[in-house]
């Protein structure tokens, strides 16, 4: 507390030395002190740190900088983005950081400042009220148990198992007689959290939902929801990848441009009708209840959970007839420039590259698409949700060293069928 109260070390009227880098002298910039609040400066070792990581920072191995802004110091200055990349997203190691600084000051949040600012006798209602939630929550963890109910409401049935359990532990030692003949009754609080996505209107710090969820109660805890971070940590991860991260966007170009008008679309259903029916009649696919029905490609979005999986399983699906819409596009197009990109992304799907990328893209979704729709349950637990994690984690490692001759065998299968 006493470091945050004296601040980062930030002396402005230093005379920055310089040094040579690259081609220039560079130096420390005293703006850089504004722009960054945490930021401060060592004189005597002419390197730069961040306070909050240098009491705080979680082990999280590389992330943030790794030791860079807590032991060694930065001191690139030709290199002022490292100083945002330091920062990172919401739940980067440096925010949580500057969100325990933050907590350890403001003390009358603090559940111990709660406590002792009452009388003796308030005191021990809040610790009888606190450790019989605290038990409640400790049984629901150890069996596995989801805290939360369908229906929460007092008419409700079934409230949840949380809420059931605490009226029936409210129940077993309400209004009991003590030693001095005096009545105790024991008072069950419920605790409350709020969870979703990351986008700005839903979890920004000032005017998004959670913001005006924390003004009514500040105690109403936001965590970023388990799937969602699953859907950016995927296509985060997949768009490092130079091929895999080409694909997405020769993928994204023929989505846009198959659907652009109705014209295509009904030209798109249409040859894709024409397919099934074809192999239908030739016996290459066996006809079932619900099995063809029209469909059309859907576009993908980072945000939206599983569209990646739709969009590329359909894609796969209608592969012939997103060929003939492009091929249509190339030759009876009005525009020249609508020709041409059409005429590439023809040549882009009937190259081996972009047909592999499909399939192996397509098999790491579907086994991650079954833990995205497990933690999207209202009923899940965190112990299940980690056990699940765990399972998807080893299917793709097996994916990995044993999957390669399945998906190559089924990639070449795909062209030879399609003479590509």
């Amino acid at each position: 507390m006493a470091y945050l109260e004296k601040g980062p070390c930030q002396p402005y009227e230093h005379d920055f030395p310089r040094r040579p880098m690259g081609n220039d002298n560079r130096c420390f910039r005293k703006e850089w002190f504004s722009e960054f609040h945490w930021l401060e400066y060592s004189i005597e070792k002419d390197t730069a740190y961040c306070l909050h990581c240098y009491l705080f920072k979680p082990d999280r191995g590389g992330q943030g900088g790794g030791h860079i802004f807590t032991k060694t110091g930065f001191r690139d200055w030709k290199h002022k983005k490292t100083l945002k990349d330091h920062v990172g997203l919401f739940d980067s190691s440096h925010n949580q950081a500057f969100a325990k600084c933050t907590n350890l000051m403001n003390q009358k949040q603090s559940i111990s400042y709660v406590i002792f600012s009452q009388s003796s006798s308030q005191q021990q209602s809040y610790r009888t009220r606190l450790t019989a939630v605290l038990d409640c929550i400790r049984l629901l963890l150890m069996q596995g148990l989801s805290f939360r109910g369908h229906d929460e409401s007092k008419e409700s049935l079934n409230r949840g198992n949380l809420i059931e359990v605490l009226n029936w532990y409210a129940a077993c030692f309400d209004e009991a007689r003590d030693n001095s003949m005096k009545e105790q009754m024991a008072v069950v609080l419920s605790l409350r959290g709020q969870g979703y996505d990351g986008a700005s209107n839903m979890s920004g710090e000032f005017n998004g939902l959670k913001a005006l969820i924390l003004r009514e109660n500040p105690h109403a805890m936001y965590v970023h929801c388990f799937a969602h971070q699953l859907q950016l940590a995927i296509v985060s991860v997949a768009r490092r990848n130079c091929m895999v991260s080409d694909f997405l966007d020769v993928l994204a170009i023929i989505v846009n441009l198959v659907g652009a008008s109705c014209k295509r679309v009904d030209v798109l259903r249409t040859s894709y009708q024409t397919n099934i029916l074809e192999k239908l009649n030739t016996r290459e696919l066996t006809g079932g209840s619900g099995q063809f029905q029209e469909m059309s490609l859907a576009r993908s979005g980072d945000t939206r959970w599983g569209s990646h999986l739709l969009t590329v399983t359909r894609f796969i699906n209608m592969f012939n007839a997103i060929i003939d819409v492009l091929e249509n596009i190339s030759e009876d197009g009005v525009h020249s420039d609508q020709k041409s990109l059409a005429l590439r992304q023809m040549n882009n799907m009937q190259d081996f590259e972009f047909v592999f990328s499909l399939h192996f893209i397509f098999e790491i979704l579907v086994i991650t698409d079954d833990l995205s729709q497990a933690l999207q349950k209202k009923d899940q637990g965190i112990q299940n949700a980690m056990r699940l994690l765990n399972l998807c984690k080893c299917a793709l490692q097996n994916l990995r060293e044993n999957g390669w001759d399945t998906l190559f065998s089924r990639v070449i299968e795909f062209c030879v069928d399609r003479h590509i």
